[in-house]
């Protein structure tokens, strides 16, 4: 759960310093290449697009 949270936490950084979702995906496809570890951004991802955060 921990490990979840700081996700989240550089995750919103990312999208604060890229501006939209499909920036801080790319950003983050770029410098991981786990697939295990990319699909847990998925879920923040969606909660972030719920609460209005821009895709493009």
């Amino acid at each position: 759960m921990a490990g979840t949270r700081k996700i989240a936490a550089i995750l919103v950084a990312d999208v604060v310093v890229c501006g939209r979702l499909a920036g801080a995906r790319a950003l983050w496809t770029a410098i991981a290449n786990d697939p295990a570890y990319l699909a847990q951004l998925e879920p923040v991802l969606e909660g972030m697009r719920k609460a209005g955060v821009p895709e493009q």
